[in-house]
């Protein structure tokens, strides 16, 4: 519970400030928190110079009462940590240094200082991360004067002026400058995954989700996967040769469909005939504008006439073409 003690209007609705908040504001790749005042929804929280404003549609009375969505929050708070976690192990199994993250409500995004990544050194940091997560290793927050950070392993340089500066260690794997959200031991982080890569500025961006997402993640590949294997009656190891088998085989039968329809339409063109100066042709068996229009240029080509090709009932696909 606490007070309002500004308030201003723009297009987007009413922002207020309080005298306290629980509300966590978007910085540092960190999306807002979520919750409600007053039981109206929260829709953003941003910090200008030392204030923290909150946006809502609806007006507020001057004392109000604030929750917090808990579930958001610790999601932003395990995706956070893990994000340190995966980060602290590109650095230190490949001296990769993450130089911007995004934290989404899905997606976690690390981009990385190098211009290509294998897929071996990708497997090699998510396991490092995953199994500093199973460590259950304290996350601490201290609070430490700029004068004495020499005497921490700082994973990257400190950008801002503050002093004394807040930063998470992570055991002996990671020490970072930071004013983010974070849980209190690794455990708490759960899953680690890396679901994908991306060339940004001459640099790689990893994709990856961290915590329910990534589990949400496994679960749905998981069931995808067992009802293809179901379909294709085999087992999981199998699917992927077999898939490949399949497609090859597709790619086969469409080249054949291809030149069966061609010679299909051309003989169809030789068929027809009329004695005005055009033609004009019904043809139910069409089933594609590409078809008329490849049947209406072979009968051109033999004809020199302009003609109309019609399909369907009504007439579905229609193709007109003269020579001059």
């Amino acid at each position: 519970q606490t007070n309002v003690i500004d308030q201003k209007q723009d297009e987007r609705g009413n922002w207020f400030a309080f005298q306290q908040t629980i509300f966590y504001p978007q910085g540092g790749g960190q999306s807002a928190d979520r919750g409600w005042i007053n039981g109206y929804e929260v829709r953003d929280v941003q910090k200008v110079g030392e204030t923290v404003w909150h946006l809502l549609t609806e007006k507020l009375p001057p004392a109000v009462e604030m929750k917090l969505d808990w579930n958001y929050r610790y999601d932003n708070m395990r995706q956070h940590s893990g994000q340190h976690v995966l980060s602290a192990s590109f650095s230190r199994l490949f001296k990769l240094e993450t130089v911007s993250v995004h934290l989404g409500s899905e997606n976690t995004l690390i981009e990385l200082n190098t211009p290509g990544i294998t897929p071996e050194q990708l497997r090699s940091a998510e396991e490092h991360a995953n199994w500093i997560v199973a460590q259950n290793i304290p996350v601490q927050q201290m609070w430490i004067y700029r004068e004495d950070l020499t005497q921490y392993n700082l994973r990257r340089d400190i950008r801002v002026d503050d002093d004394p500066i807040r930063v998470i260690q992570i055991g002996e794997h990671d020490c970072t400058g930071c004013g983010g959200l974070h849980v209190q031991h690794t455990g708490e982080i759960g899953l680690i995954k890396i679901i994908g890569i991306e060339k940004i500025r001459k640099h790689i961006r990893v994709q990856s989700k961290i915590g329910r997402p990534a589990y949400e993640y496994y679960t749905k590949l998981n069931d995808q996967a067992q009802r293809l294997c179901t379909l294709l009656s085999m087992e999981i190891d199998d699917l992927s040769p077999r898939v490949q088998t399949l497609l090859d085989e597709q790619r086969e039968l469409n080249r054949q469909l291809k030149t069966v329809t061609e010679k299909w339409l051309q003989a169809c063109a030789d068929e027809l005939h009329t004695g005005s100066s055009c033609g004009f042709f019904k043809i139910a068996d069409l089933t594609t504008g590409e078809q008329a229009g490849k049947l209406s240029g072979f009968w051109l080509e033999k004809n020199n006439k302009p003609c109309f090709i019609a399909s369907g009932e009504p007439a579905q696909q229609l193709k007109f073409t003269m020579r001059s």
